[in-house]
């Protein structure tokens, strides 16, 4: 994959911020739309999605591109890789073996009928999932269980687990070519098990923050965290200058200049090993030894607070995944890192 460097300059904006709410008309496209998104270079070094909140800045200017791809809705297909029933509506990945996602969409709610990658149909019908129920708003939240059974006597294959859609977030988001408002963030947590013949054979898990904006018909950043069998995977994506609103220099009471200095003007800190398996060392300019650290996991079930002290911190005896550590105060950027023995 070719690495292309791409050099922004920024003006420091105000953004016009106010309660995001979409409808279907926000969030479900026509048939024949095609989205580019742009991949970004080197998603291992990538420090996290952000804060969760109202009125929140992502700021994610310093992300450089990697590689694109192409992401189009289709119609439903029928003969020998039909789609599910009640699907209207199809999204496909450029390539053979990109994922075909199929949906029931309606005015009323958006579900999650089945998947497709390569000759494989994964179908969920009456047990579909649901990913949106409209007018979606901060603080909306969604479970569905997954359950799909191929009905095979001779190959069974079954799968089971949950599906979690969470609006955890609303604001104003900074990617490279300028800001966005209207920003309406959705994390989406998936855990299941496949099995074969009774025993398991693939274990699947997987957190995904999207931020979508009003009328743009499809998401505008994917950050996507996946653990298949031990694997662990980071993509992130966000879509083309030209195919999302750029909003203007603005100004407004709610929210000023200096949010975004602030942001812009936080130090990076210097984390190593990483992965690490061990212990990690955490360096930064002028960290008082009494700075309080917290050190998170992916699903908020660890949440250490220490004292920085000299900046080395004991992991072991965490179980592996991602952590995202953050010094408490407005001087440091978060760094996430991965522990694995």
């Amino acid at each position: 994959m070719k690495t292309l460097l791409i050099f922004f300059s920024i003006s420091i904006p105000t953004f016009l911020i106010g309660q995001v709410t979409l409808d279907s008309a926000s969030v479900i496209p026509g048939i024949g739309t095609k989205v580019t998104y742009n991949i970004m270079d080197n998603a291992s070094s990538f420090a996290g999605p952000g804060a969760a909140g109202a009125k929140v800045i992502w700021n994610f200017s310093k992300m450089t591109k990697g590689d694109s791809t192409d992401l189009e809705f289709e119609a439903v297909r029928g003969g020998f890789q039909a789609d599910p029933g009640n699907t209207n509506l199809c999204e496909q990945y450029t390539g053979f073996n990109g994922v075909r996602i199929q949906y029931k969409s309606t005015p009323a709610d958006l579900y999650i009928m089945g998947t497709r990658s390569g000759i494989t149909q994964v179908s969920y019908g009456n047990d579909s999932l649901l990913k949106f129920t409209f007018p979606v708003v901060y603080n909306d939240a969604h479970s569905s269980a997954y359950y799909y059974d191929n009905g095979s006597r001779f190959f069974p294959n079954q799968r089971r687990g949950t599906y979690k859609t969470t609006v955890d977030g609303w604001g104003a988001i900074i990617l490279p070519f300028g800001g966005l408002n209207d920003i309406l963030r959705v994390k989406i947590e998936e855990s299941y098990n496949d099995t074969a013949r009774a025993a398991a054979t693939k274990t699947y898990s997987s957190t995904t923050y999207e931020y979508w904006q009003k009328g743009t018909g499809s998401y505008v950043m994917s950050i996507k965290y996946e653990n298949e069998n031990g694997d662990l995977d980071t993509v992130v994506t966000y879509r083309k200058q030209d195919q999302v609103i750029i909003s203007p220099v603005d100004t407004t009471e709610e929210v000023d200049t200096t949010s975004i200095i602030e942001i812009q003007g936080k130090q990076k800190l210097q984390l190593f090993p990483n992965p690490a398996s061990n212990q990690i060392q955490v360096l930064g300019n002028d960290i008082a030894s009494d700075a309080k650290v917290h050190i998170t996991s992916m699903n908020g079930s660890i949440h250490e607070v220490l004292d920085y002290n000299t900046g080395e911190f004991d992991v072991s005896e965490f179980p592996n995944g991602i952590y995202f550590l953050m010094i408490e105060g407005e001087e440091y950027l978060p760094i996430r890192f991965m522990k694995q023995n």
